[in-house]
């Protein structure tokens, strides 16, 4: 039998530039299959996974400037005020420059939501939704990392990280982080600090408070702490601080929720004094308002409360309130993804094709060329079984060392893809990586019986004749 795997081996170093460039195209083949692949179920699965998340089809209110009130005028100076903004915002403002007019405009404007607006909407619609304010500090400091890594990415330099202070109403665990189990965090005064914040207590929380220090001034208001990791629920491990327009920024919109401390929110004000008294920076605040619908969604709810918001924050500029569900966001961005991957699979699945079609032409190719060694063969003693299994070989060793090497390069770009693309966790689809070798093999007997039939339509003395 070995004598056969030689023979094989010998016919394919005699073709090896026809079968090398074969095998490439298998190779690249099954690269973008099993990558195109890949995305697209890694994405399915997430747009699934985010579908089931109930706090995914919370509704987020954003404001934003309405340009459609403004005249041609209007629209020019606040453009050219924007444009200069944009130009300077690596630059250091000086006290004049603050008294500039862009500045104004694009420095303070403010268009964070109220407590007032919060308590409006809950005492406006009561039992018919649950709405959600939450406040974060989103850049309170450092915290020395205890085990001092020094090749983290995600703070201020190696070894040290930013920790966002979330302040948030009691709805939060049910619009924004899904917690069941809290149900009345502001009267249960507990804290969720940081990960491993046992470890941090003796280094800087801000600029001049130890993280021990902040420990000490929570338990004298009578709170309690727990691992902010008790929290953490099935569907993510990230907190938005911020809204989220376009998915693709989800990681600079959520922050880690080990890296995070969640309050109550009727502790800011005391927060805000007992800092300002430290003569401590107290860094810019973003605000979150949502809104949920324990059954069907009421658009005219949502309408009023556009409306609302609108009328109310439109005393210095005209503001519209836009409002979406991250899923609406995410379906959007993905659906987009799914069907690009989806093409890009189908351009795969038909090279494929192609070149399972170009392999038969060419094995038709080598068996006219190689009809006076066959003949000899079956003269000599050779079976039709023999010759069969010696072709089986040959083109299976062709086949599968493209498919292998395609695989062994998919898995290479698949981890190279995941680091480039973080708000999807990317993973190889394994009955893609399983079924895809199983049918370039099947394929590889396909093109074999086309050569076992050439043989069995072969008469070895009339070719011998010819020959």
């Amino acid at each position: 039998m070995s004598y056969l795997f030689i023979n094989a081996l010998k016919n394919i170093r005699s073709q090896k530039k026809s079968y090398l460039f074969f095998s490439a195209q298998i190779l690249i083949a099954f690269v973008l299959m099993l990558v195109f692949e890949s995305i697209a179920s890694s994405v399915s699965k997430s747009l699934s996974h985010t579908e089931n998340n109930p706090a995914s089809h919370t509704y987020y209110f954003e404001m934003r400037r309405d340009d459609s009130a403004l005249s041609l005028e209007e629209r020019k100076e606040l453009q050219e005020k924007t444009d200069k903004y944009i130009n300077r915002t690596d630059e250091i403002y000086t006290e004049e420059d603050l008294t500039d007019d862009f500045s104004y405009f694009a420095v303070t404007e403010d268009y964070g939501f109220t407590y007032e607006d919060y308590q409006w909407i809950k005492n406006r619609f009561g039992d018919e939704i649950t709405v959600s304010l939450s406040a974060c500090f989103s850049r309170m400091g450092v915290i020395i990392d205890p085990e001092l890594d020094m090749n983290r990415t995600d703070g201020v330099f190696p070894g040290f990280k930013y920790i966002r202070v979330f302040f948030v109403t009691d709805g939060y665990f049910t619009n924004n982080y899904l917690n069941e189990e809290i149900k009345n965090f502001s009267s249960e005064k507990t804290a969720f600090l940081p990960d491993r914040y046992e470890e941090m207590e003796d280094t800087v929380f801000t600029n001049d408070v130890q993280l021990s220090e902040f420990l000490g001034w929570l338990k004298n208001k009578g709170y309690k702490t727990e691992n902010i990791l008790n929290i953490k629920n099935e569907y993510s491990d990230r907190m938005f601080f911020q809204n989220c327009m376009w998915y693709p920024i989800y990681q600079d919109t959520t922050v880690p929720l080990k890296d995070s401390l969640i309050l109550p929110f009727d502790l800011m004000e005391d927060f805000n004094d007992y800092f300002k008294d430290k003569d401590t920076m107290i860094p810019s605040l973003q605000t979150l308002l949502t809104v949920s619908f324990a059954g069907d969604v009421n658009p005219n709810i949502i309408k009023e409360i556009s409306d609302r918001l609108a009328e109310t924050h439109s005393n210095k500029q005209p503001l519209k309130a836009l409002y979406y569900t991250p899923y609406e966001i995410f379906e959007s961005y993905a659906k987009g993804q799914i069907q690009i991957a989806g093409l890009l699979n189908f351009i795969a699945s038909a090279s494929m094709i192609i070149t399972g079609v170009g392999f038969i032409g060419l094995i038709m190719v080598i068996f006219n060329n190689r009809k006076k060694k066959l003949a000899v063969a079956l003269v000599t003693g050779a079976t039709y079984k023999e010759l069969y299994i010696e072709t089986v070989i040959e083109i299976e060793a062709v086949i599968l060392s493209g498919a292998l090497l395609g695989e062994l390069f998919g898995k290479i770009i698949l981890s190279i893809v995941s680091g480039k693309i973080d708000f999807i966790p990317i993973s190889e689809d394994t009955l893609t990586a399983i079924f895809l070798p199983v049918i370039y093999a099947s394929m590889g007997i396909l093109i074999s019986l086309t050569a076992l039939y050439k043989l069995y339509k072969m008469e070895p003395n009339e070719i011998l004749k010819k020959e």
